[in-house]
């Protein structure tokens, strides 16, 4: 008999790439009114690994989940759209800066054992912190796995392939439950299809009152813009002056 899981799939809507990112008057880094957000690279492998699970008619349903304020239901709806068949909202106010440790403490709290395989993305694009399947791993007892990039499910026990380095990979086996921190696949996530846009417009998104999120402790810093530690130097002039300058710039550098 096959096993099926319970699925959850972390979802965090990040700024599109080519968003530019200034400070406020706090130092907390905002974004411009017009930029795009898109659901997060690496959290959208992750749901694809789960949907091959799916496809697989391993599991019992995928729920996704997203903590922040009102334009994350995008994402969201998004999700639905790919094949998750209920999403949640964990809701923040516009503008709250969430760290890490207080998403994984929302999610956590959420999920509350009722999860077989938490999936996440192995970071986020914009953050890039590294950091919340591993929180949520340690806050809810489960197994955990970063860096994977092929996994199978049998029997309760997930079989996964985890990178180490861009030549060497690791196997090994994990007991169901566990988080499992996508870094990419061997499938490509899938473009949405028709049936599942149409459902995904009749579906609500559940919201979850701000009130569930357990404050915590914390020092608020603040962030600043890197400082230009290079400069360019322009070579002008004919063909044969150039090559003489850049020459005389390699060996004054120590290059040649």
């Amino acid at each position: 008999m096959v096993s099926k899981v319970k699925i959850l799939v972390c979802i965090k809507q990040v700024p599109d790439n080519n968003a530019s990112v200034y400070l406020n008057n706090n130092g907390i880094p905002e974004y411009d009114e017009k930029t795009v957000y898109v659901i997060n690279r690496y959290d959208e492998y992750a749901l694809e690994e789960a949907l091959q699970l799916k496809d697989q008619d391993l599991t019992y349903c995928i729920h996704t989940i997203s903590v922040g304020p009102s334009r994350v239901q995008k994402a969201l709806q998004r999700s639905l759209e790919m094949g998750a068949d209920e999403a949640f909202h964990i809701q923040t106010p516009e503008g709250e800066f969430n760290t890490p440790y207080m998403i994984a403490q929302a999610i956590t709290k959420f999920a509350h054992q009722n999860y077989d395989i938490i999936f996440t993305g192995v970071m986020s694009e914009d953050a890039m912190n590294q950091q919340t399947g591993q929180l949520i791993a340690a806050m809810s007892g489960y197994h955990h796995a970063t860096g994977v990039t092929k996994l199978s499910l049998l029997h309760n026990t997930v079989t996964i392939t985890r990178e180490l380095n861009a030549q060497e990979s690791l196997m090994y086996e994990l007991p169901v439950p566990c988080v499992i921190s996508v870094q990419s696949s061997i499938y490509k996530p899938r473009y949405p299809s028709l049936s599942n846009v149409l459902r995904a417009r009749k579906q609500k998104i559940a919201i979850i009152k701000p009130d569930l999120v357990v404050p915590v402790a914390q020092t608020t810093s603040h962030f600043t813009m890197p400082q230009k530690t290079t400069k360019c130097q322009f070579i002008e002039g004919s063909m044969s002056q150039k090559i003489t300058e850049l020459y005389a710039v390699l060996h004054k550098n120590a290059v040649l």
